[in-house]
């Protein structure tokens, strides 16, 4: 006759429940299950997919694994740009647990959300006409105003890219959540409109130190 044990799930239950389950870690001290959040206590944990013990609440790494399966989970579709995917011309997700190799910039790439909300890289798509040429022109520096058959998501990635490599070039560090408000600008017009940009941006940092400054004075008096 069969232990009740094992139905129950009590200590020296069910071998089924016992054995290990593979997850996604992204960072902290928990991993989520389709079921259930379980805790991690181990620091150091690399981020990536790790086959899990389960005891109780808490969830044991034991060694890093292949990917789940990912079928049955919600899919994004869109254009890849410094880890994130750009969905449509107003949509951005950031995957949290990329593949071992970046993308190239501009791939079109679909990704999977996850139980707790975190997006997994999925795969690279196939890419048409629109993807080579503006890579090229992200390689050369260059608008893609006059680029026919661009997707909003790809102009908007675009404009993110050359963005970013501008703004750097230039001495700058912004964030992909500042260029993209002004990406089919910057895809547009280019150098001239991320040089606008900037002007404006250093006006409204300096207002913001100065802010902050007044503040602190207040506080001391």
């Amino acid at each position: 006759m069969a232990d009740f044990r094992e139905f129950l799930g009590a200590p020296g239950g069910s071998r089924a429940a016992k054995q290990p389950i593979v997850l996604p870690y992204f960072g902290g001290t928990r991993v989520d299950a389709a079921d259930r959040r379980l805790r991690i206590d181990e620091d150091g944990l690399a981020i990536g997919w790790w086959q899990f013990r389960v005891e109780g609440r808490r969830a044991v790494p034991v060694e890093p694994s292949s990917p789940a399966p990912l079928d049955a989970l919600p899919r994004i579709r869109g254009h890849w740009v410094d880890g994130w995917i750009v969905v449509d011309g107003r949509q951005l997700a950031r995957v949290a647990l990329p593949p071992d190799d970046e993308p190239p910039p501009l791939a079109r790439a679909c990704a999977r959300r996850w139980h707790s909300g975190d997006l997994v890289f999925e795969a690279l798509e196939f890419e048409d006409d629109a993807e080579l040429e503006a890579r090229r022109a992200l390689e050369e520096r260059r608008p893609i105003g006059a680029l026919r058959g661009v997707a909003p998501s790809l102009r908007v990635a675009f404009g993110v890219a050359l963005g970013g490599t501008l703004a750097r070039e230039l001495g700058f560090v912004v964030s992909v959540r500042e260029l993209v408000p002004r990406a089919v600008a910057i895809a547009e017009r280019g150098r001239d409109a991320l040089r606008e940009w900037i002007a404006e941006l250093v006006a409204e940092r300096q207002r913001a130190e100065a802010e902050a400054a007044r503040r602190a004075k207040e506080l001391r008096l």
